[in-house]
């Protein structure tokens, strides 16, 4: 009777302790994959412009830096066309980055 009740208390206690590793996976698996879909939908909501879309838009947006800005800042207005010239550098360089991870996996 002993041994019964001394084999059911092993069992009991293996249970518990492979259920309670079971959840920790799961938490675990749960968290990454939440992690996942996060960084999923800021990626999808993500502007990608080809290059030539980048440069309509800023010409699109130098046009309007000297209609509206230069009449009434025109000490400002070429600081801001640095920035935008800056933002259009950056959406090119970030578009041929995604393009050439492919091509060149290995480049640091």
């Amino acid at each position: 009777m002993t041994e019964l009740l001394i084999v059911i208390i092993v069992i009991l206690v293996l249970i518990v302790i492979l259920l309670s590793g079971r959840t920790g996976q799961m938490d675990s698996v749960k968290s990454r994959r939440s992690r996942n879909i996060e960084k999923h939908q800021s990626w999808a909501h993500e502007s990608i412009m080809n290059p030539e879309q980048v440069d309509e838009k800023l010409q699109g947006l130098y046009k309007l830096i000297e209609e509206e800005i230069v009449p009434t800042h025109p000490h400002r207005a070429e600081l801001l066309k640095e920035i935008v010239q800056d933002w259009g550098d950056l959406k090119k360089e970030t578009f041929n980055e995604r393009r050439s991870w492919v091509r060149k996996p290995e480049k640091d």
